[in-house]
């Protein structure tokens, strides 16, 4: 799967190694963030590495994404 080859970025280490063994180190002020609709294909070493908040899509309306669009301008 394609998200095991970032488990080195997202461990200590914040190295991307590309297919090719290029090593491409991430600085302290980058961030990653992913936004998926199921984990069934991860596993337990992408899911440790990983901090997992869940939202209900129940509880988000137009009225949370306005409040925090205009809370920030």
């Amino acid at each position: 799967m394609w998200i095991e080859s970032l488990n080195t970025v997202m461990d200590d280490n914040k190295v991307l190694t590309l297919a090719s063994n290029e090593r491409i180190p991430l600085n302290p002020t980058m961030r990653l963030l992913f936004e998926i609709s199921h984990l069934r294909t991860a596993t337990p070493a992408t899911v440790s590495r990983a901090g997992i908040l869940y939202i209900n899509p129940q509880d988000l309306g137009w009225g949370t994404f306005r409040f925090f669009f205009y809370s920030f301008q």
